[in-house]
């Protein structure tokens, strides 16, 4: 039974649930105010009405006291005011208001002389069901030379009518409140989930091919607006990354298709042979397509789960001085090197391809001189690739980083890379917990820029 109730519940809409609770929450309050409410009027009442009742029998016994007669006739000469009045003694009834209360004592108090018993009674002789407020008080009659109990009962339907009226009213405020806030409530969930529901259309309609869609954001800066928002934000960054997905795919197809092509053009020429010209080419073509598979290896890896730097101390200025002497045999153009003592924390096949990929991307795009530099300044080395070639533009600092690109397709494909360089060096210096960027040097030139924390032993040189 319990099982199948609550899969009933959970079967039921979100809005039909918050509702039902809501009203059920709010049920159990509004009843608890109420029941609250009504000890707290009916206490009040009773206490007006055991005042009023206790105030006519002092009343009474003062004028029975005063009287030169018997209590008998003195009582009969007491005004009831709507009240029923008796006089008792250790027996029954010596006197009352009228016959029906003389019959039945209307109460069991027997209190001392001068002392008051208070009760609240429904079962008066006749007037069985209807409330009312007993006083008793013992009292001396010096006429009689006795003492007997003056007992007056007053009715409580006037106070009883009080009650239910004001609980009625209460309940029927708490009725309308309650059909107000459902109302309310209503509405809102009504906009809220009506707002969710658009986003759930919205996203359900997305499709691999056409990641364009934007959910609708409703006015306002409330939760479902947020939500909206961040679920745009989601779809805007899938569709960037799928965009990258396909340049990626479409660049290295390019990519490697211009090496298998010459090799496989050199392979069906051949005709058995290879001249000294062709052995060169087809060489260099298998070290290309190497490199561009590394490459893209590499970036996968990063892709995939982060790539993992096995960092140990090294001495910076050793591997930076080979990337000089390499540049000087290799390159046409003056390369130099100011170069600072600097010992890091990095992996050193990263350090190695690091330097290479920028050393060689200076080496490419530089007009006549390349400067290697490497300074510590402040726990932080900084190493800079100079060339003389033009700086990179402002607006493409941040994009000469990401995959494939480069900024001059009009280079022959040897010389403008494959676009991958840059983007490798990124993964590798974040990987060893540096930066890199791209600056103008003072005198205009091209600067690549990686920054990576210096050890405690790396010695520092005063600023110029």
């Amino acid at each position: 039974m319990a099982r199948s109730l609550r899969t009933w519940w959970q079967s039921r809409s979100l809005r039909t649930r918050i509702l039902v609770s809501t009203a059920a929450a709010m049920v159990l309050v509004l009843a608890a105010v109420i029941a609250a409410y009504a000890v707290l009027v009916n206490q009040s009442l009773w206490r007006s009405a055991e005042s009023a009742v206790t105030d006519q029998a002092h009343e009474v016994a003062r004028v029975i006291d005063e009287d030169d007669d018997d209590v008998v006739e003195a009582l009969a000469e007491v005004p009831t005011r709507g009240s029923m009045l008796q006089v008792l003694d250790g027996v029954g009834v010596v006197a009352a208001s009228n016959d029906v209360e003389a019959r039945v004592p209307l109460t069991t108090l027997r209190p001392a002389v001068n002392q008051v018993l208070t009760e609240q009674s429904t079962a008066i002789p006749g007037e069985e069901g209807e409330p009312y407020a007993i006083a008793a008080r013992g009292f001396y009659s010096r006429v009689d030379d006795a003492n007997f109990t003056l007992v007056v009962a007053t009715p409580l339907r006037r106070e009883t009518d009080v009650f239910q009226g004001a609980i009625g009213i209460l309940a029927a405020i708490s009725v309308v409140l309650v059909g107000v806030l459902l109302l309310i409530m209503r509405r809102v969930l009504n906009t809220a989930l009506g707002s969710m529901e658009k986003i759930r259309v919205a996203v359900s309609a997305v499709r691999s091919t056409d990641l364009s869609v934007r959910v609708p954001v409703p006015p306002g800066d409330d939760e479902v607006s947020r939500l909206a928002l961040t679920m745009n934000d989601m779809l805007a960054r899938l569709h960037r990354a799928d965009d990258t997905q396909k340049a990626f795919i479409s660049n290295a197809s390019h990519e490697l298709r211009s090496p298998i092509t010459a090799l496989r053009a050199i392979l069906e020429t051949a005709r058995g042979q290879l001249t000294s010209e062709r052995s060169r080419t087809a060489l260099g073509e298998t070290r290309r397509l190497e490199q561009l598979v590394f490459d893209l290896l590499t970036l996968a890896k990063a892709d995939d789960r982060g790539l993992v730097a096995k960092r140990t101390p090294l001495h910076l200025e050793d591997f930076a001085w080979d990337e000089v002497y390499r540049l000087q045999a290799l390159s046409p153009h003056e390369v130099t090197g100011e170069i600072d003592p600097a010992k890091i924390l990095a992996d050193k096949v990263h350090l190695q391809n690091i330097l290479r990929n920028l050393a060689d991307n200076a080496a490419r795009h530089a007009r006549s001189a390349v400067r290697i530099g490497v300074q510590v300044r402040d726990a932080e080395v900084r190493i800079v690739f100079d060339n003389d070639g033009e700086p990179v533009p402002a607006a493409m600092r941040e994009a000469v980083f990401e995959r494939f690109v480069r900024l001059d397709e009009s280079r022959q494909r040897d010389a403008g890379g494959s676009g991958l360089g840059l983007a490798i060096v990124k993964a590798l210096v974040e990987a060893n917990a540096g930066s890199v960027r791209t600056l103008e040097t003072p005198e205009g030139w091209c600067r690549f820029e990686v920054r990576m924390p210096a050890t405690l032993a790396s010695p520092q040189k005063a600023p110029a």
